[in-house]
């Protein structure tokens, strides 16, 4: 629970943490959750690369995500033809907290977010808006969404019912439900 505490305190903290010694090296690779908080948007440290992430994924294991990503980040920056979007979309299902400065459309079309329970999304990446919130994949934990720029036709408000927190920043409501 150590490890987990301090990973949520300073995300990087299993990488520091491991170096002490043998034992807290053993410990912290085989602690699953210590691996589960990912901030893409570290200011103290250098951004960490798609090779890195993948890495930290896979020491996370099936622990529910929480990830952070700054608009600091290249969206579109890509290793070995892998983009940050390729890589969260490969472990969408273990999401259960996602923030992101800029987001993409694209990348919660056809997704299921069976353990989301926050979204926050400030800014979309497209100028335009590829899909409304009805062709996303279910979400049903979702319990706080937050977006901001994004067109009032975009979110059918009717199928939000279970939210206990909604915030549209820079939104026009043409009518209420």
């Amino acid at each position: 629970m150590i490890f987990e505490e301090h990973a949520i305190l300073e995300w990087w903290a299993p990488a520091i943490d491991g170096r002490v010694c043998r034992l807290w090296r053993q410990i912290v690779l085989n602690t699953p959750r210590a691996w589960s908080y990912l901030d893409v948007s570290c200011y103290e440290r250098k951004q960490p690369g798609i090779g890195e992430l993948c890495l930290w994924l896979h020491r996370s294991g099936a622990a529910s995500l929480h990830v952070s990503v700054n608009r600091d980040f290249i969206l579109d920056g890509c290793i070995n033809g892998r983009t940050l979007y390729d890589v969260l979309g490969g472990c969408h299902a273990r999401i259960a907290s996602l923030q992101m400065t800029w987001g993409n459309t694209l990348f919660f079309e056809g997704r299921d977010f069976p353990c989301l329970n926050l979204l926050v999304v400030k800014n979309w990446a497209q100028a335009h808006f590829s899909s409304s919130l009805d062709r996303w994949g279910p979400m049903p934990e979702l319990r706080s969404l937050r977006l901001g720029h994004i067109p009032s036709s975009m979110v059918p408000l009717n199928t939000l019912a279970s939210l206990g927190v909604l915030v549209l920043h820079d939104t026009t409501l043409t009518s209420l439900p």
